[in-house]
């Protein structure tokens, strides 16, 4: 089974404190080019945003029936990088991008 991983997401720190909104989408395609998306929005410290991102992956997989030890190859290097940060408007015109996607494949 073949699987292609990816995410974005876009973040804002919430006034003067330690906390952020954060808006994250993963987007999986299977080996039949099937894609699925799941797009979430946080609130919370700062410190946890790239542990929040990789479970969210990490659950994505799982809810789509990737089998445990194939979400833990798959996840086990995956590191989220600034090139994933998109403002925005960019992270909305991805996602909308995304979504018309899907919606032509049904």
């Amino acid at each position: 089974m073949g699987l292609e991983h990816n995410c974005f997401y876009n973040g804002k720190r919430l006034g003067n404190s330690d906390n952020i909104k954060l808006n994250v989408t993963t987007v999986i395609m299977d080996s039949e080019e099937n894609l699925y998306l799941r797009s979430c929005h946080y609130s919370g410290q700062k410190d946890t945003w790239n542990e929040v991102i990789k479970d969210q992956l990490i659950q994505h997989l799982k809810d789509i029936g990737v089998e445990n030890g194939l979400v833990r190859s798959e996840t086990r290097y995956f590191e989220v990088s600034p090139g994933q940060h998109y403002k925005k408007q960019e992270y909305e015109n991805k996602l909308l991008e995304l979504i018309e996607k899907v919606n032509r494949e049904r």
